[in-house]
């Protein structure tokens, strides 16, 4: 989620809309009934204090954080908390495979 001037105050994840949206599959999986979807907002269940990276980091600095901490995925900001994008453990895979790939070269 971004505030009017577009910077990152949350996101949310599916720990979140388990443990705070209502903790049931039904609800994830959309078979809850829809009255009780609507009554939980985004702001409700986000995660408002993030782990952030920025794009000019190395991903090799991020190793730490998905293997030891279990960070399913790290969103990427500008400075000013613009979002960039989401790096997730498969891009984390990926570039650690090619990371591999060009040193056994």
């Amino acid at each position: 989620m971004v505030d009017d001037d577009v910077c990152l105050v949350g996101i949310v994840s599916l720990h979140d809309m388990l443990v705070r949206g209502g903790g049931t599959s039904d609800w994830v999986g959309h078979t809850a009934p829809a009255a009780s979807v609507t009554t939980v907002c985004v702001a409700d269940v986000m995660t408002r204090q993030l782990l952030t990276t920025h794009r000019a980091r190395p991903v090799a600095e991020l190793v730490a954080l998905f293997a030891d901490l279990g960070v399913h995925h790290l969103p990427v900001v500008d400075n000013t908390r613009h979002v960039l994008g989401m790096i997730t453990q498969s891009d984390m895979t990926a570039a650690l495979d090619r990371l591999h790939r060009q040193t056994a070269s």
